[in-house]
């Protein structure tokens, strides 16, 4: 009985996902890891073979930005090395409005409508909790490792994926 059982809820799971799929459920996105076949470290062309040529940008610091405004991501490149250090997905952020708001949630079930303390809840004491006002308005950002979380006017608008190595240089306000 035990056995027919288990067949039971492994072909109701595999019914489930294959709906989701169906449904063009978004992979989620994965502190420190990235999303789906967007990952940190890819390089450049594997980014490029999954969603196409994006406009590059180019930035100080010795990196650059390859954004994909329509898809939602912006890609975070070492100059030189080509290997994705950090990806950005937007939610009509001010300065970003331009970028297609990702349709998904973070693996612990965060997405555009989580407010301050469900993000907390599901992530732990952030190690940056960094707000202030601009000319824009206000804005909180809450650093976790390999995630961070930017909200402006109290609304969600930037989720960011970056490793342990790059996490101390993002570690500075929006």
């Amino acid at each position: 009985m035990k056995i027919i059982k288990s067949i039971i809820s492994i072909a109701i799971l595999s019914l489930a996902g294959m709906a989701l799929r169906g449904q063009n459920a978004s992979p989620a996105i994965v502190a420190g890891i990235g999303c789906g076949d967007l990952t940190l470290g890819a390089s450049r062309n594997s980014i490029e073979v999954a969603l196409g040529q994006g406009e590059c940008v180019q930035k100080m610091n010795g990196s650059y930005l390859l954004n994909y405004a329509s898809k939602g991501p912006q890609f975070s490149f070492l100059k030189g090395a080509d290997k994705v250090q950090a990806i950005f997905f937007y939610n009509r952020a001010r300065r970003f409005e331009q970028f297609a708001s990702f349709k998904g949630k973070t693996a612990l079930g965060i997405d555009w409508n989580s407010p301050v303390d469900q993000v907390i809840k599901a992530y732990g004491k952030p190690i940056g909790d960094i707000s202030g006002k601009n000319s824009g308005g206000t804005y909180r950002r809450l650093v976790f490792k390999g995630i961070d979380f930017l909200y402006e006017d109290g609304r969600m608008v930037r989720i960011s994926l970056f490793n342990d190595k790059t996490s101390s240089q993002s570690n500075k306000s929006s």
